[in-house]
């Protein structure tokens, strides 16, 4: 694992070997892993998925850690934490917006908000981020990610980058495709609809 964490390292990556999950979680629980991982956008994500993948060692994908529970025990596992890095939230279009996997919904539902866009306050108040959200598909009152989420960017399991579009990303209540697989979200496309800021 050393070699995996030296050659990930020459990448340029942010590396802390026997990082407490404890301080990344919101409980507030879990002992150390061997490594966490800190990728510097969605490039740097890919490149460490890649890695990994080729080293046959499967990542954790961590958020924002919410509602996550870790043992107190070491865990032989390597980490790799998206929320800050990897949190580029752009407007790719007049009713679409482009969301990197470790933003959080709530800095989500803001930007929506100010380029005037609607359809996307449910999730202001859940507290984990993009990549999270569209694995179990999150919702709240009575709207969820599978109403607003078009294509969704990710690595799979044989080192490819895909995309994967709305109906193909199989939605149903606290699940989607990517419920059951290793893929690796990198971003998501969401298509809302124009409305009065002030109103939002």
């Amino acid at each position: 694992m050393e070699s995996v964490l030296r050659a990930l390292e020459r990448l340029g990556l942010r590396i802390r070997r026997d990082e407490p999950m404890c301080e990344h979680t919101s409980f507030r629980i879990g002992g150390p892993v061997s490594a966490m991982l800190f990728p510097d956008g969605e490039e740097q994500l890919t490149s460490a998925t890649k890695l990994l993948q080729e080293a046959d060692i499967p990542p954790l994908i961590l958020g924002n850690g919410s509602n996550l529970l870790a043992g107190d025990a070491p865990m032989e596992r390597i980490v790799i934490k998206t929320h800050d890095g990897v949190g580029k939230i752009e407007q790719i279009g007049e009713t679409s917006i482009r969301i990197s996997a470790g933003v959080l919904l709530s800095k989500a539902a803001v930007f929506a908000r100010e380029a005037g866009l609607t359809g996307l306050e449910f999730a202001h108040g859940i507290p984990g981020t993009l990549g999270g959200a569209i694995v179990m598909n999150a919702g709240a009152y009575d709207s969820e990610m599978a109403q607003v989420t078009t294509k969704v960017h990710y690595v799979d399991q044989s080192r490819n980058h895909r995309t994967a579009e709305n109906p193909d990303l199989a939605f149903s209540y606290r699940h989607s495709r990517f419920s059951a697989t290793d893929d690796i979200i990198l971003a998501a496309e969401l298509t809302l609809s124009p409305a009065d800021p002030a109103e939002i």
